[in-house]
C-alpha cells in the first residue's frame, strides 16, 4: 500500500519561519527526519508516517530522543518558490536520483552503519506564506525489485525466546534500530552489519503495515539490500507488528526487472500533491503578527540581506507628540518592524485632527475628544493586536511656561515621569508642535547619551536632524536642536493668532518628515557606532547618514546640512547638563521662571554683549568726518 504521511501543523510552521529566515530562494535540499511505528489498531487502513516541526530542525537527521515506538527515516525538503516551478519540477528524475543515491548507499557498507537509510522520503513543497498556504507532495521513494509472498506466522520460523523477548516483551528498551537478522535456527537477533549469510535463519523489520497478508512499505528497499549485500536470490523476512498473532513471515524473490515507485496519492486517491491551509487554524494575532514581518524578512533576501530586524523589533521608542508628525512617525516605525513604542501628548482629539492625523477617527472627537496618546495607542493596538505599545498623558514643563506654588508640585510630578520614560527607552523622538516643548527632553536625552530625532514642520518645509551623543561620552559631536540658537527658547504661544498657534502645514508634509526621521533612525541602528556616528557616515544597503535633512516641499528639493555641538548650547551643553545633575529641580525651576537664566548660565548672554561691541568697532564711522554743525 505505501506510506501515508501525516504531517503536524507544527511542521509548517517551522518550515515558514525557517524559509524566511534561512532557506530563502534557495533551491538546495534541507534535511528532515520522518517516524513510523507498528499499527496499534487492526482497523487502521494505511502506513503512517510521521513529521513534526523539531524534524526540520537543523542537524534533524543526528540525535535519539525519540520515542522507543518509533522508527526514524531519511528525508529531504526541495523548496520550490512558485507555483510554477512545482508544477514543472521533473519528479521522475528526482525519484530517479534518490534510488541512484540508495544503491550507493547499499553498495558501499553504509546501511549497515545505520539501518534507519533504508526509509527514505523526499517532499517538494511550495509555500505560500501570505496566505499561510503550503503545497506539497512526499515521495517514499524504494526500489522495487522483488515479488513478495505471505508464508504464514511468526510460528512457522519457530524463533527462539530470546529473539521474541526482545520484539515483544522487552522492545522499548532493547529495539533501537528497525531491521535485523536472526541466525542459528532462530535463536539469535543480531544488528545487519553482523548477518551472517550460512548462519541465516531469516531477516526481521518493525513493519508498520496494516494489510493482514501483505508486508509493509520499507520491505522493498530491505530485500533489494539482501539481493544485493548478502548475494541471495530469495530470502524469508519477519514482519513484526503490534502483536506475536498480528505478525506475518514472507518471502522475497527477486526479479529481473525493477521499478521505481513511492510517490504519494492524494485525499482523492490520484498521485498529485496535497494542501495545507493554516490560515482557519492560527490564532489571529499571532496570524497578524507574522504576516506583518513578512515585508521585512522578504527583504533580507535581497535587498537587506544584513537588516537586523531582531534589533528593530527590541527598541524601544518614545514619540513626544501624538499629533500630526507622531501619527506618521509611529505607522512608519510598525512597518520597520519596531514592537515598542509609547506615545506621549497632553493634549485631546479634537475635530480637525482625524483628517490630518492619521490614527484618530470622528469617533475619538466625541465628548470633548479622547486623550490623544491613549487614543493613538489605541489605534496603534488595533493595527497590531500584539503591539507592545503604552499612552502616557503628560504636559512637558516647558521653559517660559512659569511654576506657581499651586503647580510647583505636579511640574515635579510631570518632570521626574517624563525623566522615567527617558531613562528607559532605547530612542527618544521630537514631535511636538513648539520649539520650547523640545527643551527638557533633549536635556534629558543629552544626559542619559540618548539617541534622540527630531523632526520640525513649517509651512511648506521641513527639518529632520539626529542629535549627537551627550557630552560626557564625545568631544567632537554632533549639534542638537538647539545648537544654532543664541537665545533661550521661551513661550512661543504667547500673543500668536490662531494660525499661529495651529500646525499650519501641506498635508503631505508631515508623512514625508515622519518617514524620513524612521528611515534615518534605522540607519543609525545599524551602525556601529550609533548616535555617535559621523555626519555623512553610511550603512551599507541603507545608505547615507546624514546629521540634517532640510526639505523645501515647492521646489521638490532636499539638502544635507551638518553643524557641531555648540558650547554655549541652552540644552546639550555640558554645563547645562552638570548643573542639572547638581540641582535637579531647583535648576528646572528657574529656568521655567527665569526668561534669561539659561542664557546667563551658558554665557549666551555675555557671548552676545561682545558681538555687539564687536560690531561696533567694526561700523565704518567715516561719515562723522561730515559734521560741519560741530555736534561731536
Amino acid at each position: 500500500m505505501g506510506f501515508s504521511s501525516v504531517v503536524d501543523p507544527g511542521f509548517w510552521m517551522v518550515y515558514g519561519k525557517k524559509k524566511l529566515d534561512v532557506i530563502k530562494l534557495s533551491s538546495s535540499a534541507v534535511r528532515v527526519r520522518g517516524w513510523y511505528g507498528v499499527s496499534r489498531s487492526e482497523n487502521v487502513s494505511s502506513e503512517q508516517f510521521r513529521v513534526g516541526g523539531q524534524d526540520l530542525l537543523l542537524g534533524a537527521w543526528e540525535g535519539d530522543d525519540h520515542d522507543r515506538n518509533l522508527w526514524r527515516g531519511h528525508g529531504l525538503l526541495y523548496n520550490l518558490n512558485t507555483v510554477e516551478d512545482f508544477k514543472q519540477f521533473d519528479k521522475k528524475a528526482l525519484a530517479v536520483s534518490d534510488c541512484d543515491e540508495f544503491r550507493r548507499l547499499v553498495s558501499s557498507g553504509e546501511i549497515e552503519k545505520d539501518p534507519s537509510l533504508l526509509v527514505r522520503f523526499f517532499v517538494l513543497s511550495y509555500a505560500d506564506l501570505k496566505r499561510h498556504r503550503f503545497l506539497y507532495w512526499f515521495c517514499f521513494s524504494a526500489i522495487v525489485r522483488s515479488q513478495v509472498v505471505e508464508i504464514g506466522g511468526l510460528d512457522s520460523l519457530e524463533l527462539g525466546g530470546q529473539v521474541l523477548n526482545s520484539m515483544f516483551v522487552d522492545r522499548d528498551s532493547r529495539v533501537v534500530c528497525g531491521f535485523y537478522g536472526v541466525l542459528d535456527n532462530g535463536q539469535r537477533l543480531v544488528p545487519l552489519d553482523q548477518v551472517d549469510k550460512a548462519r541465516l535463519t531469516c531477516l526481521l523489520f518493525i513493519d508498520p503495515g496494516c494489510d493482514g497478508k501483505s508486508a509493509g512499505w520499507p520491505i522493498h528497499n530491505f530485500s533489494y539490500w539482501a539481493f544485493r549485500r548478502l548475494g541471495v536470490k530469495k530470502v524469508r523476512v519477519a514482519c513484526i507488528r503490534r502483536s506475536y498473532e498480528a505478525s506475518i513471515v514472507v518471502e522475497c524473490t527477486e526479479c529481473d526487472q525493477e521499478n521505481i515507485r513511492g510517490w504519494e496519492a492524494n485525499p482523492s486517491g490520484k498521485l498529485g500533491p496535497r494542501l495545507m491551509d493554516l490560515s482557519a487554524q492560527m490564532d489571529p494575532e499571532k496570524l497578524a503578527n507574522s504576516a506583518c514581518d513578512l515585508n521585512l524578512k522578504l527583504m533580507r533576501w535581497r535587498a537587506l540581506p544584513h537588516l537586523d530586524t531582531e534589533k528593530l523589533k527590541a527598541t524601544s521608542c518614545l514619540l513626544v507628540g501624538s499629533g500630526t508628525l507622531g501619527c506618521s512617525v509611529a505607522r512608519c516605525l510598525l512597518g520597520w518592524g519596531f514592537r515598542k513604542l509609547t506615545m506621549l501628548d497632553n493634549g485631546r482629539v479634537s475635530y480637525s485632527n482625524p483628517v490630518r492625523q492619521s490614527l484618530f477617527t470622528f469617533e475619538d472627537c466625541k465628548n470633548g475628544g479622547k486623550p490623544k496618546a491613549a487614543a493613538a495607542a489605541e489605534a496603534l493596538k488595533s493595527i497590531l493586536p500584539g503591539l507592545d505599545v503604552e499612552g502616557v498623558d503628560l504636559t512637558i514643563p516647558m521653559p517660559g511656561h512659569f511654576v506657581t506654588a499651586a503647580t510647583q508640585q505636579q511640574t515635579r510630578k510631570d518632570v521626574e515621569t517624563l525623566r522615567a520614560l527617558i531613562e528607559r527607552h532605547d530612542v527618544v523622538m521630537l514631535l511636538t508642535d513648539t520649539r520650547e516643548s523640545r527643551w527638557l527632553p533633549t536635556l534629558l536625552g543629552a544626559k542619559y547619551n540618548k539617541l534622540v530625532l527630531n523632526a520640525a514642520l513649517g509651512f511648506d518645509s521641513y527639518m529632520v536632524m539626529r542629535h549627537g551623543a551627550g557630552p560626557q561620552q564625545q568631544e567632537q559631536r554632533l549639534g542638537c536642536y538647539f545648537c544654532n540658537d543664541v537665545v533661550a527658547p521661551q513661550n512661543s504661544m504667547k500673543d500668536r493668532t490662531l494660525d499661529q498657534q495651529c500646525t499650519v502645514t501641506r498635508p503631505g508634509l508631515a508623512p514625508i518628515a515622519g518617514a524620513v526621521l524612521v528611515e534615518l533612525l534605522v540607519g543609525l541602528l545599524h551602525h556601529e557606532m550609533g548616535n555617535q556616528a559621523p555626519a555623512g557616515g553610511s550603512v551599507e544597503t541603507l545608505g547615507s547618514l546624514p546629521h540634517q535633512v532640510r526639505g523645501f516641499l515647492p521646489m521638490y528639493e532636499s539638502s544635507k546640512v551638518s553643524g557641531a555641538a555648540f558650547p554655549q548650547c541652552t540644552a546639550c551643553s555640558q554645563k547645562v547638563v552638570e548643573t542639572l545633575d547638581e540641582s535637579g529641580f531647583e535648576f528646572l525651576e528657574r529656568v521655567f521662571n527665569e526668561p534669561n537664566y539659561l542664557e546667563d548660565l551658558t554665557g549666551l548672554t555675555l557671548l552676545r554683549n561682545n558681538a555687539m561691541i564687536d560690531d561696533l568697532l567694526m561700523d565704518d564711522f567715516d561719515d562723522f568726518d561730515q559734521d560741519e554743525g560741530g555736534l561731536l
